[in-house]
């Protein structure tokens, strides 16, 4: 009794996990159809669009596998609950942790395909997707991803906090290019051009730290503006790899070895950039984790919510999952401040799943 009840729950689980997978994967790629018209406009076949789209599938199965685990999990044993079968197998004396344990199981494996998605299939999916948009036309305003320090140019290493059109703001640059004026800055804000050959990126930036402000021991300033000497930009064709076209094992290696990979750059900015590989890392750790917390604390919720309405049960996971991803996104915006340890934080949501999922089972027994 207990194989064939163990059967019907993990059939149960998985047809619904299946459906849910599908359903917010295209959600998650719907974002990249609006961005279809550009490649149609450049003459784009629709065969390369079509890869263009299928090549963004891989990318978003790291994040929508936890979201239909827990989606899954709300919906199979509210409605169990609410149709008595629970109060059924426990009353035959199969306990609540014996009920879950198919679907637990189910999860953990999930887990650790989201592991595996996070080291070989998203960053090979992410840089194959760039390297083919890239033979379809180069925009240079895509070298600039919001958030993340670039290392795609030649002496200079950049980040932008936000990015509209051709105007940035919380922009920090170390220029190395001279080798005797090793520059810091800062802006609080600036425009960006492109040359009409594409072959140099211009900034301008306002209310501007530069350190130094002049030359080698003139120590830090500020001015109102400053003009960048132009970066030169790669080949047309060319992509080099960014931080999301980074392997599991690349990133603990680049997390390990910032210090050496960057001897021009100064301790500060060794650390901020550190933290950021960190916080990348353990990202895809976290989410991989949720598969199996998400379970936990989904199985028992769904019990005691007594729902068989489908709305009910999407409306709640949905509230769970953007609650534990406000953690991660707070964690990497918190990535160039160090001392805030967004290296722990993104913890919380695992500690705060799996703690509530624990107190849940104890009270569903």
């Amino acid at each position: 009794m207990i194989q064939t009840l163990s059967r019907y729950l993990l059939r149960s689980f998985s047809v619904t996990f299946a459906m849910t997978l599908v359903v917010l994967t295209f959600v998650m790629s719907i974002g990249l159809i609006f961005k279809m018209a550009q490649f149609i406009a450049v003459g784009a076949r629709p065969a390369d669009i079509l890869w263009i789209f299928l090549l963004k599938i891989p990318e978003s199965l790291p994040l929508t596998i936890p979201m239909s685990i827990i989606t899954a999990a709300l919906l199979v044993f509210g409605g169990l609950s609410a149709g008595g079968e629970i109060t059924a197998m426990k009353a035959c004396g199969v306990s609540v942790w014996r009920i879950a344990r198919a679907p637990l199981v189910f999860s953990a494996c999930c887990m650790v395909f989201c592991l595996y998605a996070h080291q070989e299939i998203a960053p090979r999916s992410h840089f194959a997707r760039k390297n083919f948009v890239r033979t379809l036309k180069l925009d240079p305003m895509q070298l600039f991803e919001v958030g993340s320090f670039v290392k795609r140019f030649d002496g200079v290493t950049f980040r932008v906090g936000r990015r509209e059109g051709n105007r940035v703001w919380d922009v920090i640059a170390y220029d190395t290019r001279n080798p005797s004026v090793r520059r810091e800055v800062i802006a609080e804000r600036g425009e960006i051009s492109i040359t009409e050959d594409e072959t140099q990126i211009q900034f301008v930036l306002h209310n501007v730290t530069l350190d130094p402000l002049l030359g080698a021991g003139s120590g830090k300033g500020k001015v109102s503006t400053f003009r960048m000497e132009p970066i030169a930009l790669a080949h047309r064709g060319e992509y080099r790899k960014g931080i999301e076209d980074l392997s599991l094992t690349e990133l603990f290696v680049s997390w390990r070895s910032v210090a050496i990979d960057n001897p021009e750059l100064d301790a500060s900015a060794r650390s901020r950039m550190r933290m950021e590989f960190g916080v990348e890392l353990l990202k895809r750790v976290v989410l991989s984790i949720f598969c199996v917390t998400f379970a936990l604390f989904g199985i028992p919720l769904g019990i005691q919510s007594h729902r068989r309405e489908s709305t009910v049960g999407i409306a709640m996971s949905l509230g769970i999952v953007v609650l534990s991803y406000v953690f991660i996104i707070a964690a990497e915006a918190l990535s160039v401040s160090p001392d805030w340890r967004p290296d722990l934080i993104i913890w919380i949501p695992v500690f705060l799943s799996t703690l509530g999922g624990l107190i849940l089972f104890r009270r569903s027994e």
